[in-house]
């Protein structure tokens, strides 16, 4: 049966983000030629010559294209980040719906590319469906990538509209339903954080007055401002978009994806500013968690007391109240390297290095710390990625799934985000969620850990 297509349907206006020098109905010239990709019903694809007159309807879905390509580079998304040029963002088909059917997204991006609006490379890798298949990575080109990023108003029928609103979580504040968090018994938290979210307390015109203040004053460049604006722009338009990673158990909200100087316009009921309590080098103790749960066999009692030796060091720097302060002390006394430098050394060269790296650091803390770097190194020999997830899964077992729930139960009616090893929450509480942290830290790192309030 064939669905009728409903010609009377209103357009409404879209607010979407975009380049501020980029104007495709400028670029597109109806007299202009385009040698474009149409995919046949079969799934192959053959080229067509198409005047700039016909490509001009497809203008809608050239924005939002860019659209989505602008959120994800500006967000955490390591996973989609091409492996030799990290500026690259995968994109993929179903991410032109519901504003295209799948089948347009190589004419969607042929277009612009034609255009020099973006760059493209390919890949091929495997995924659920297939072995082998391919994978295409974007970026916008230097001309757009170094301009402003605005809100454009773009016109899309009131259907597609709706669908758009419900992918992104976008409610009317009227329309968004409270759970009640008395009535249910299983995940509690998560609908505790669901609240939270689509109630949120925010100030956008503050928010982008600072932004520009920053800019204008050096303190941020082009790339961070568009990233803050983008930030404001989804909060400001209610597009609540959560989504979840099975390998790392992250949950991944508008509040973590929110750059740290934004976080100060969030405000409680009674419009006083939020706490944030971070755990201090969480990693670090996640780390010694890790190193406690294993029970090495070496074969002779030489091996065993090194081994014990070095987790005893380890230990005694975590003790010492700012770990990375302490680890530059004892490995780095004569370098003139600060704290974000050692940081770096620590997380990215030593716990997440590749086990054939040749970086200096790296090797040094080899030979500084063999049986523990040993013990970090075997989780990546089956897969590079499963130490950084473990790191990862522990930090959101702690934090969402004993110190959430915990602290929900107790005060239900608290305003409360999670930031992945961070919370924000409301003035009158954060003593008390302190004080938990630090509690259900010790416990679960066994050994006392420091949480800093920001």
């Amino acid at each position: 049966m064939k669905v009728m297509k409903n010609k009377n349907e209103k357009y409404i206006s879209f607010s979407l983000n975009k380049p501020y020098n980029l104007a495709l109905e400028d670029l597109i010239k109806p007299e202009l030629p385009f040698f474009v990709p149409i995919r046949r019903d079969d799934g192959s694809s053959s080229w067509d010559m198409k005047t700039g007159k016909s490509i001009r309807r497809h203008i809608p879905a050239l924005y939002y294209f860019i659209h989505i390509l602008l959120v994800r580079q500006h967000s955490d998304v390591e996973t989609l980040r091409c492996w030799f040029a990290k500026d690259f963002i995968e994109m993929f088909s179903r991410d032109i719906e519901p504003v295209k059917s799948k089948n347009y997204f190589r004419f969607i991006w042929g277009i612009l590319s034609s255009l020099k609006v973006i760059e493209y490379h390919d890949d091929t890798k495997p995924n659920k469906y297939r072995n082998s298949a391919k994978a295409y990575y974007f970026r916008l080109t230097k001309k757009y990538s170094e301009s402003k990023v605005i809100e454009h108003n773009v016109s899309y029928k009131e259907s597609i509209i709706k669908k758009l609103n419900k992918k992104w979580g976008a409610n009317n504040s009227k329309e968004t339903i409270q759970v009640d968090l008395s009535k249910i018994s299983a995940y509690k938290h998560l609908m505790h954080q669901y609240n939270a979210l689509h109630s949120i307390r925010f100030d956008s015109e503050a928010a982008i007055e600072h932004t520009n203040n920053m800019l204008a004053v050096g303190q941020i460049n082009i790339k961070q401002y568009n990233t803050y604006q983008i930030s404001i722009n989804n909060i400001r338009h209610g597009r609540i978009n959560i989504t979840y990673s099975d390998s790392c158990h992250r949950y991944f909200t508008p509040v973590t994806e929110m750059p740290r100087e934004l976080r100060q316009f969030i405000y409680d009921n009674e419009g006083k500013r939020l706490i944030e309590l971070d755990f201090s080098s969480f990693n670090a103790y996640a780390v010694y968690r890790l190193l406690n749960s294993f029970t090495p066999d070496y074969d002779s009692d030489f091996k065993k007391i090194a081994y014990e030796v070095e987790l005893e060091l380890y230990r005694r720097i975590l003790g010492g109240g700012d770990f990375y302060t302490s680890f530059k002390g004892i490995f780095f006394p004569d370098e003139e390297l600060d704290r974000d430098q050692i940081k770096e050394i620590v997380l990215k060269r030593w716990f997440n290095g590749r086990l054939n790296s040749r970086n200096k650091y790296r090797v040094y803390m080899r030979k500084r710390l063999p049986n523990i770097t040993d013990i970090i190194d075997c989780l990546k020999v089956e897969e590079y990625n499963n130490f950084s997830n473990t790191m990862m899964r522990m930090e959101s077992e702690l934090v969402y799934d004993i110190i959430y729930k915990k602290f929900i139960d107790m005060h239900p009616d608290a305003i409360l985000y999670t930031i992945f090893d961070s919370f924000l929450v409301e003035q009158k509480y954060s003593a008390e969620l302190l004080s938990m942290m630090q509690e259900e830290g010790g416990k679960y790192f066994n050994i006392n850990c420091i949480v800093k309030t920001k």
